[in-house]
């Protein structure tokens, strides 16, 4: 069955990578969220895309506070990076909180964005015993490739920008996955490799319902959107 993975949360409804985005895209029949996973400097993991926070923060902070804007995330501690309030007031959370808060009927998409983060994400999968409900992507062939040395029984995927190229290096990392964009070429050919070497394939950046139709009957894995009612209603209608 084709998967709906709402794109760091329903983030055309609420704020990217927040409680509240997550919270809607359940509301809207995601099937799995997508969050960005950073590491603190007291090895923390919070839910975080960018860097560091200036695109979202909500600038009005204390004058004493507001180098944090410019510090990078790795660079700071857990208290710091909370003291730090985006532009919806929330505050930027830990991963364990959304673990904790969300229905375990709901799934998740690790995007891991630094290497450093695999260790402490690894106790994590074990303590809230996730790996039946995620799986864990990157751009970095080096960080799918230590999660898969970590837990084999964690599902992973490539996040790939090359064609015939990103198909046979997923193959040779071992993941079960690769997740492109709707860019890509993704066409009956590309879904034929695909399926030969035994990898399922992601597409984001979709929200035609056309398309959406189209790349189900294609054998799509799962579409990646920011707007996972638009993907659901799609589904539902017979073409």
């Amino acid at each position: 069955m084709l998967q709906i993975i709402a794109h760091r949360g329903a983030s055309a409804y609420q704020l990217e990578n927040t409680i509240s985005a997550a919270n809607k895209a359940v509301e809207l029949g995601a099937d799995l969220i997508e969050l960005d996973l950073r590491l603190t400097s007291d090895n923390k993991i919070v839910v975080f895309h960018d860097p560091d926070t200036q695109r979202l923060a909500n600038t009005r902070l204390p004058i004493g506070l507001l180098f944090l804007l410019k510090k990078k995330i790795s660079s700071l501690s857990l208290a710091d990076v909370q003291k730090i309030h985006l532009i919806n007031n929330e505050k930027i959370d830990e991963l364990e909180t959304f673990i904790q808060v969300l229905p375990t009927s709901i799934g998740f998409d690790f995007d891991v964005k630094e290497i450093e983060v695999i260790a402490p994400l690894y106790h994590l999968i074990k303590k809230y015993k996730l790996h039946t409900r995620i799986m864990v992507t990157s751009f970095n062939q080096s960080i799918v490739r230590m999660m898969n040395i970590l837990d084999p029984k964690v599902k992973t995927a490539l996040i790939v920008r090359f064609r015939k190229k990103g198909l046979y290096i997923a193959k040779q990392l071992g993941v079960s996955y690769i997740v492109v964009h709707k860019n890509f070429l993704v066409n009956s050919s590309f879904f034929a490799e695909a399926n030969k070497l035994h990898l399922g394939v992601y597409v984001y950046g979709v929200s035609s319902p056309p398309t959406i139709k189209k790349l189900q009957m294609e054998g799509v894995r799962g579409i990646i959107t920011p707007r996972p009612d638009v993907v659901r209603r799609a589904l539902e209608v017979e073409p």
